[in-house]
């Protein structure tokens, strides 16, 4: 078991250290290290422009971007539900003629 008042003196005395130690300047943890790095330069760089296409929507208005896609959509959901509506009745009309075809072509 660990002593309650032992451990409360060992804790305030960590504490004053840790304290003295952040506190001051000469202390080996809080000196900061220069180190001189020698840089080598590159000959054969490449560079990101040459790359990189630039984009066909760069001048483009937003705004008007997003009406054509608002219009697009709209178009779509429009031509399906058209579809859907009168696909029926435009297969009935076809088969009618096929079958048709089919009895003329028996005879």
């Amino acid at each position: 078991m660990v002593k309650k008042k032992a451990s409360k003196k060992h804790i305030s005395s960590a504490m004053k250290d840790l304290e003295d130690a952040l506190l001051s300047t000469n202390s080996k943890n809080t000196k900061k290290t220069n180190t001189i790095s020698k840089r080598k330069k590159d000959e054969n760089v490449l560079l990101l422009t040459d790359i990189i296409e630039l984009s066909p929507y760069k001048d483009m208005n937003f705004k008007l971007i997003t009406m054509k896609k608002n219009i697009s959509n709209i178009i779509k959901s429009d031509i399906k539900n058209w579809i859907k509506n009168n696909m029926s009745s435009i297969t009935d009309e076809s088969i009618k003629k096929s079958l048709n075809t089919l009895k003329y072509n028996k005879k």
